[in-house]
C-alpha cells in the first residue's frame, strides 16, 4: 500500500481514537445533569448494549444475515417498530 492510499485511514483511526464516543458523551452529559446515582440505570443499560453488540459480531451474527437477507430484512422492521 501507498502512503496515498493509508493517508484517509491514519487519518479516521486518529479522528475515532482522540473523540469521545457516543456512550462516553451521553454517560457524561447524565452524570453531570443528573449525578452518579440516577446516571446508574443509563450506564448499565450502556454495558448491556455494548455486550450484546460483541456478544453478537462474536456469535457470526453479519456472516447469518449476508447468508439470509430476509433476516436482515426483519431485523430491520423490528428495530424499527422498536424505535417508534
Amino acid at each position: 500500500m501507498s502512503a496515498h492510499s493509508i493517508a484517509p485511514l491514519a487519518l479516521f483511526v486518529t479522528i475515532a481514537t482522540l473523540s469521545p464516543g457516543g456512550a462516553t458523551t451521553l454517560a457524561t452529559a447524565s452524570g453531570a445533569r443528573f449525578g452518579f446515582v440516577q446516571s446508574t440505570p443509563l450506564l448499565a443499560g450502556i454495558a448491556v448494549g455494548l455486550g450484546t453488540l460483541a456478544a453478537a459480531a462474536a456469535a457470526g451474527l453479519a456472516g447469518i444475515l449476508l447468508a439470509a437477507p430476509s433476516l436482515q430484512t426483519g431485523m430491520k422492521v423490528i428495530g424499527s417498530a422498536y424505535l417508534l
